[in-house]
């Protein structure tokens, strides 16, 4: 064997760990991301079959509407203990035009007329406040309907603050009802679940 032949065989190691060293410091980004996949993908499967559990969703094919809505209402009470408020969360998505969230508001306690334009007040933890107007008609039966805003990171603020009260004007004054911690959460849960 000659010199050169030599030294490129005791350089092979040196250069194949090189090589080795080379491939594992550009694909460390896919190696970890490749182990982090199954905890992700686990993650969303539970979540799924949780929101599966608290929503129902129906299709109008002729309109090209889908309308899905929590099973449940959520019930706000009074300080006293008394039921004031049952709220229904849902979304309307349409083919062409997007998706559209609502929050129903029903009053329980007493009789309330609501204009067509009724203030609806939703108070956060943090003592924020978010004024909405009901796009209900005038009625006497406590019925209101709010669109929420969604977009441009609203359910990122009803994510990260929970609500704690909710205020509603009425033709003669106003209607107040407070979240327990477990509808606040709920409340939380279940707008993540509409806007998946």
């Amino acid at each position: 064997m000659g010199e050169e032949t030599k030294r490129v065989i005791e350089n092979i190691p040196h250069s194949i760990s090189s090589l080795y060293i080379s491939i594992f410091t550009t694909m460390k980004p896919i190696v970890v991301f490749l182990l982090l996949l199954p905890m992700f993908c686990t993650a969303q499967k539970k979540d799924s079959l949780v929101c599966r559990g608290i929503i129902d969703t129906a299709k109008d094919k002729p309109e090209g509407k889908v309308t899905t809505q929590i099973k449940s209402p959520i019930k706000i009470l009074d300080s006293a203990g008394t039921e004031v408020f049952s709220i229904m969360l849902s979304r309307e998505s349409w083919v062409l035009s997007g998706k559209t969230y609502y929050m129903h508001i029903l009053v329980r306690k007493g009789s309330a007329c609501l204009d067509d334009d009724a203030p609806v007040t939703l108070v956060f933890k943090n003592g924020k406040k978010q004024k909405m107007y009901s796009v209900s008609n005038f009625n006497c039966k406590g019925e209101a309907l709010i669109t929420l805003n969604m977009t441009f990171g609203g359910i990122k603020k009803y994510q990260e603050n929970a609500v704690s009260g909710l205020s509603i004007g009425t033709r003669n004054s106003h209607i107040d009802g407070t979240f327990s911690a477990e509808n606040a959460q709920l409340f939380q849960q279940y707008l993540s679940c509409l806007a998946k």
